[in-house]
């Protein structure tokens, strides 16, 4: 990676970091506010006023929902992190439920659903960060953007022969599956995903049956 795109990736990062840790105080505020409406309410209820059910049930789906929002926004501070260090061992197997959690919406709207499933060893890679989230993801969108409605894309971590591998499996019957695959490859986003890996010393292996493999050249891992 050029060193001025480094840079412009941790200015990136950084704002978007700080601005994420901004957002979680203001959920917290809102979370220990609805928290002290629920106190309150919870006074009411041998006495309760008309429509109690309806706001308690209105505080229940705000406290869900900035639960739901910590989670995002804490992922999402993860990732702006990505760019600090331009090469660094990365944990394939958080990184799988990183890219899965934050690709959700994208897929979502394809009418797929994605999957991380963690691997019972330790996979780790000596790689960039940004740039092997990119591959991912690209490899991932271009599957979503050809699977019927309805499928699943599962995303899992492994050692394959001692190196560090990323699967991609595809759900569906076997002609679906083969018919994705056919078209996912014969995309220009599948070489340009291919040449990416090759730079951070890995290749997309198309030969198993349900799927891709990402493996990279690191013993180590």
């Amino acid at each position: 990676m050029k060193q001025t795109t480094a840079n412009e990736l941790a200015f990136f990062g950084k704002i978007t970091a700080g601005f994420t840790h901004e957002i979680k105080n203001i959920l917290a505020i809102i979370k220990e506010s609805s928290g002290l409406m629920e106190d309150l309410l919870a006074l009411t209820k041998d006495d309760p006023f008309p429509h109690w059910d309806r706001f308690s049930h209105r505080l229940e789906v705000i406290r869900q929902q900035v639960q739901r929002g910590v989670e995002l926004t804490t992922r999402l501070n993860r990732f702006a992190h990505s760019p600090d260090e331009p090469v660094n061992r990365v944990d394939l197997n958080e990184l799988a439920d990183q890219l899965v959690r934050l690709s959700e919406r994208f897929a979502r709207l394809k009418e797929v659903t994605l999957k991380a499933c963690f691997s019972d060893s330790q996979v780790t890679l000596v790689t960039s960060p940004v740039e092997l989230q990119m591959a991912v993801f690209a490899l991932m969108e271009g599957c979503w953007n050809q699977m019927p409605a309805g499928n699943e894309i599962e995303l899992r971590a492994e050692l394959r022969e001692e190196s560090p591998c990323i699967l991609v499996r595809l759900t569906g019957n076997p002609e679906s599956v083969a018919a994705t695959k056919y078209k996912v490859q014969s995309s220009d986003g599948f070489q340009a995903t291919r040449e990416l890996l090759q730079e951070l010393g890995g290749e997309i292996l198309v030969d198993i049956q349900d799927g891709f493999a990402l493996v990279f050249d690191d013993k180590k891992g």
